[in-house]
């Protein structure tokens, strides 16, 4: 409910697609710089990828913090890269930020 409330002028949306549509990368813009990530598999088959918090996530350019709303805990970014495991039509729901201002979220 945080994330839904939460208004930085924009509701959110579709983002991208990978790995030939079958991964759906949804973002919202939160206060404070942050981001809000669902990354939706809605293919056929488990996927295993690299997601680029420059590259695939809209206004995260500089994350290096990312929070996994579902299991409250924190996800690593390394190098500017969240290697995600999705179930087939399974997601991940995340909160991408700098360290110094993830915390005001949770």
């Amino acid at each position: 409910i945080g994330v839904n409330h939460a208004w930085a002028g924009a509701p959110g949306s579709l983002f991208k697609t990978m790995l030939n549509g079958t991964v759906e990368v949804w973002a919202k813009p939160l206060p404070q710089q942050q981001v809000a990530v669902m990354v939706v598999n809605v293919g056929p088959t488990n996927a295993t990828f690299g997601l680029s918090t420059e590259q695939d996530v809209p206004g995260a350019p500089s994350s290096d913090a990312a929070r996994d709303v579902w299991n409250n805990k924190d996800v690593p970014v390394i190098n500017s890269q969240l290697l995600l495991n999705i179930d087939v039509h399974d997601s991940w729901f995340l909160i991408l930020s700098n360290a110094s201002t993830l915390s005001w979220f949770f």
